[in-house]
């Protein structure tokens, strides 16, 4: 029995156009070793931590960040930690090395304490990877990567070809932020959201060659429309067309079900993220603020024409909803600016090019 997940992105700013939201990725790694305590307790067993890559999000440290992931870290000594890293960890020497009882998974088999075996294979370029991919041990129960997969993601351009990873029972695949299942290959996705174009959340639990899906705690996020109206694509909350903005507001308290609620450290998480999406004038956004108050934070976003961007890139329906996905980050970090504009028309411009872009961008 193991827990696995990837592309938790450690930091200590979760939203670079937030920088008030803090420390998100920190609760979920928490949340994920509270879990591994609880079936250890519950099956009289070990149950390892898994991390399929991007555990940090930087190559860059701060002491403060790394004392936080040490601090909890050091609540769970008893708790493995297994680990390969993404295309943002630091490579030699990686930061989870200075964690105790944590172990690099490499392609020699490696025998987690449920006896299950193991390999892992740190992110690669694609050209790079073939040759990695020949000196894994065969007959691991688990393959763990860092790659973006066509079959997992509809063939987005750039992706990875998987077909010569069929011969493993079972490959748990990070950098792909969505959860999709396609025996055998997993990706739970990214633990934490960290832009209005993810979702996050997700972690697999492991026994006895069975993967059952686990949601961690995120905070809620709403997207509304910036007319008078308020349209909504929602989480948690729902909203009718023609409720006025106060309405809609009051509505927005979020309380989680046992048992999580008496977990004190994720009550920050109860401060939901509110998204509005197209032109608003500055008496109009003031308003809203002072009408949020306390209770959510608000993020004030362009419009973007999906429907171009489709057509552009419209090779299949994955490529076109991960376009849409850059494009909303691109508007989110760069509201109204030069340079949102420039990388959107350099994107339309080049689509095939998606992966390298965005692998450019977070470098």
């Amino acid at each position: 029995m193991f827990v696995y997940a990837s592309d938790l992105h450690l930091s200590l700013n979760t939203w670079r156009s937030l920088p008030e939201v803090r420390e998100d990725s920190l609760i979920s790694f928490k949340q994920l070793l509270d879990i591994c305590s609880m079936y250890s307790k519950l099956h009289n067993t070990v149950c390892p931590l898994v991390l399929g890559g991007d555990v940090f999000d930087s190559v860059k440290m701060t002491p403060e960040l790394l004392t936080a992931s040490l601090e909890i870290r050091n609540e769970y000594p008893d708790i493995p930690i297994y680990y390969i890293n993404g295309n943002h960890d630091l490579i030699e020497p990686s930061w989870c090395s200075f964690w105790s009882n944590s172990f690099h998974l490499g392609a020699q088999p490696h025998t987690l304490p449920g006896g299950e075996v193991v390999c892992g294979i740190d992110f690669k370029l694609a050209e790079e990877f073939p040759d990695a991919l020949s000196k894994v041990y065969p007959g691991c129960d688990y393959l763990v990567i860092h790659q973006t997969l066509d079959v997992l993601s509809n063939s987005l351009p750039g992706s990875l070809d998987s077909s010569p990873m069929n011969l493993f029972n079972c490959v748990l695949a990070g950098d792909y932020h969505k959860f999709v299942c396609y025996d055998p290959f997993y990706s739970t996705g990214s633990t934490n959201r960290r832009s209005i174009a993810e979702d996050g959340g997700k972690a697999f639990v492991i026994d006895d060659h069975n993967l059952h899906e686990f949601s961690l705690l995120n905070r809620p996020l709403v997207v509304v429309s910036a007319d008078a109206d308020v349209n909504a694509t929602v989480s948690k909350v729902n909203v009718q067309k023609g409720q006025d903005f106060v309405k809609f507001i009051d509505k927005f308290d979020v309380k989680y079900d046992d048992p999580w609620e008496h977990y004190w450290y994720l009550k920050p998480l109860m401060k939901g993220i509110i998204v509005v999406r197209g032109e608003i004038d500055s008496d109009v956004k003031e308003y809203w603020t002072s009408e949020v108050n306390d209770r959510a934070y608000l993020l004030f976003v362009p419009e973007i024409n999906t429907k171009d961007e489709i057509t552009v890139d419209g090779a299949t329906v994955a490529a076109a909803r991960s376009s849409k996905a850059y494009l909303l980050d691109m508007l989110e970090q760069y509201p109204c600016s030069p340079e949102a504009k420039r990388m959107i028309q350099d994107y339309l411009a080049h689509p095939d090019k998606l992966i390298e872009t965005v692998r450019e961008k977070l470098s």
